[in-house]
C-alpha cells in the first residue's frame, strides 16, 4: 500500500506533464495550420473578388486593417476561428442565412451589417463603422462568400456555438481559476493578456468590453467547452467550460459603453 502511495503523485505529475506536452502539441499543430490558411482560394476575379479578400483581411487582421473603428488588439478571428469558417466557433457561414434575426438584447430586428457594427463596438471595444463603409462592405462580401452554396434561412449543422449540456452544478471560478493555469496561462498567460492572434487576450483593456456576447459566461463556456483548449475541441468537459468562463468573467474588462459611468461594476 505504502508504494501505491508513493507512485500516485508521481503518475499524476507524469499526466500533467503528458497533458501539458500534447496541448503545446496540438496549440502548435493548430497555428501551422493557420498559418498554411492565407489567403482564401478560389475567389472570384475583379472587384467582387478584391472585395471579399479585402474582407478576409479585415477579419482577420482588424487592428491594422480597420484602425481607426478598433480600441483593442483583438481581431475578428479571435472570436471567430478559421478565419470565421471553423464549425462550432461562430462561424460566418452559420450567420449569414438567418440575417436579418430578431436580437433580444436590443428588442429589435438587426441586419448581418447592424450585427457587425456592434461587434467593432463592443467585442473590438471601439467604433461603429458606418453601414456603408470599406469595412462593413468588405466583411459582408467575405461573409456571403464563405456561405456560397448555402440554403437562406435554414441554420446548418455546425453554425453558431453548440449548447452546453447541463451540468449538476454551478459554475465554480476557483476551480477555474485552477483549470486556467492548468490548461489556458501557457497561452493566454497567467495575466490574461494573451501573446498574438491565436491566444488573444481573455482581459483588460486590450480585450473585449463587457456587454460582448463573450462576456456573457454562458457564452464564453460554449466556445470554450467547443474549441478549447485550441486544437482539442471538447476536451474539457461541460462543468470545467462554465468554471473556466465564471473565473475569466471576473476578471477585469472596459465597461459596456451603453451603461454610462457605473458600467465599471461588475455585471
Amino acid at each position: 500500500m505504502r508504494a501505491a502511495h508513493h507512485e500516485s503523485p508521481r503518475r499524476r505529475r507524469l499526466a500533467r506533464l503528458l497533458r501539458a506536452t500534447l496541448a503545446a502539441l496540438a496549440w502548435a499543430v493548430a497555428a501551422a495550420r493557420c498559418a498554411r490558411a492565407a489567403a482564401p482560394a478560389g475567389l472570384p476575379a475583379g472587384q467582387y473578388g478584391d472585395l471579399v479578400r479585402l474582407g478576409w483581411q479585415i477579419f482577420t487582421d482588424t487592428p491594422r486593417q480597420a484602425g481607426q473603428f478598433v480600441g483593442n488588439s483583438l481581431s475578428c478571428s479571435s472570436c471567430h476561428l478559421g478565419a470565421g469558417t471553423q464549425a462550432n466557433a461562430a462561424p460566418l457561414w452559420g450567420a449569414v442565412p438567418v440575417y436579418p434575426r430578431y436580437q433580444a438584447k436590443l428588442g429589435q430586428v438587426v441586419t448581418l451589417a447592424q450585427r457587425m457594427q456592434q461587434c467593432f463596438e463592443f467585442s473590438e471595444r471601439g467604433w461603429e463603422p458606418p453601414l456603408d463603409s470599406e469595412p462593413i462592405l468588405a466583411l459582408l462580401a467575405y461573409a456571403h462568400w464563405t456561405a456560397r452554396g448555402r440554403p437562406i434561412g435554414v441554420l446548418p449543422a455546425g453554425a453558431g456555438l453548440p449548447a452546453l449540456p447541463v451540468t449538476a452544478q454551478g459554475a465554480d471560478p476557483l476551480a477555474g481559476q485552477t483549470l486556467y493555469a492548468a490548461d489556458c496561462a501557457r497561452c493566454h498567460g497567467d495575466d490574461g493578456h494573451g501573446r498574438d492572434s491565436l491566444a488573444p487576450p481573455l482581459w483588460g483593456l486590450a480585450s473585449y468590453a463587457q456587454g460582448a456576447g463573450m462576456s456573457t459566461p454562458a457564452m464564453a463556456a460554449r466556445f470554450i467547452w467547443a474549441n478549447m483548449p485550441l486544437g482539442q475541441p471538447f476536451s474539457l468537459s461541460p462543468q470545467q467550460a462554465k468554471d473556466v468562463a465564471a473565473y475569466i468573467d471576473i476578471q477585469y474588462r472596459a465597461p459596456d459603453p451603453r451603461k454610462g459611468a457605473l458600467a465599471w461594476i461588475p455585471h
